[in-house]
């Protein structure tokens, strides 16, 4: 073979080796464009997971707070009879509590706060009212005498009956029992389950007063604690 043979032979190996690395080239390219590609859609799935994700996070989190911030507040649940033969006509009431322990709350003794409140809506319907709380384990009980002094048509009692703690919180139930001075006997009963978290005397108050609304023992029409029952 001619030394301008094996040069053509050459040139040709060459140029098939040029095509194949070309080729090859082209196919990594290729390869590299679809690897790129397929990266892009999963970084973009990536992401709208991520933001599915947190998108699901704030919504468990908005609902957890408002179930706190709900959750802090006393509720409370009212049954109660009235005597049908009892029209109210009630001008001076007295309000006897013994609720024991139960208003001792994180914010302080409420026991002052919910006999302020009941008072105050009592005198924005035209009732006059006088109040006394028995002390824990106090020996002497004044609230007979009191009674007698302040001479009232018509005295409310309120006792609480029992304690008890679930996953629900902190529960107290309560009685509370109307007594007419000219018939000499109770004329109203309600029974009051407080589930005890912050303002608990506003819900108590408020839980008494609009069971005492809604029965026409007072005037639906007058101003009251927030509570409605």
């Amino acid at each position: 073979m001619t030394h301008a043979g094996r040069s053509s032979d050459r040139e040709v190996v060459v140029d098939k080796n040029a095509s194949i690395f070309a080729l090859s080239q082209a196919k990594m390219e290729r390869h590299s464009a679809r690897i790129a590609l397929k990266s892009h859609y999963i970084s973009n799935d990536l992401k709208k997971r991520s933001q599915t994700k947190m998108n699901i996070l704030k919504g468990f989190t908005i609902a957890a707070l408002l179930f706190s911030i709900s959750g802090c507040t006393s509720t409370s649940t009212v049954e109660s009879n009235k005597s049908p033969q009892y029209v109210a006509n009630i001008h001076k009431l007295f309000i006897a509590a013994n609720l024991g322990m139960t208003l001792y709350t994180s914010e302080g003794n409420e026991t002052d706060a919910f006999l302020n409140g009941v008072s105050r809506s009592l005198a924005e319907c035209g009732i006059q009212s006088a109040s006394y709380a028995k002390i824990p384990q106090a020996q002497n009980d004044p609230t007979p005498q009191r009674i007698a002094e302040f001479a009232p048509d018509t005295i409310l009692t309120i006792t609480w009956v029992k304690e008890s703690k679930g996953t629900n919180g902190h529960i107290i139930d309560y009685l509370a029992s109307l007594y007419d001075a000219q018939s000499k006997s109770v004329v109203w009963k309600a029974n009051i389950t407080l589930t005890q978290y912050f303002k608990a005397s506003e819900e108590l108050s408020g839980a008494l007063v609009g069971r005492m609304k809604k029965d026409a023992l007072i005037s639906a029409t007058c101003a009251g604690p927030s509570a409605k029952r």
